[in-house]
């Protein structure tokens, strides 16, 4: 099985909603990749509120 990385995303900005563009553009990619690669938590959300509804909406 191989994996190919299609795209880097770097967020610079600090929101606090998860309606934020640039959450936004990244979800978008998901239809064409695997899944996506988070490596600080609260860079994908500002609350574990949030962190389960989007991860319940991904599902």
């Amino acid at each position: 099985m191989s994996h190919e990385l299609v795209e880097i995303k770097t967020e610079v900005a600090s929101e606090s909603s998860l309606n934020r563009q640039f959450l936004q553009n990244v979800l978008e990619l998901l239809p064409v990749s695997d899944g996506i690669i988070v490596l600080k938590l609260d860079r994908l959300s500002r609350s574990l509120k949030d962190t389960v509804n989007l991860i319940t909406e991904l599902n």
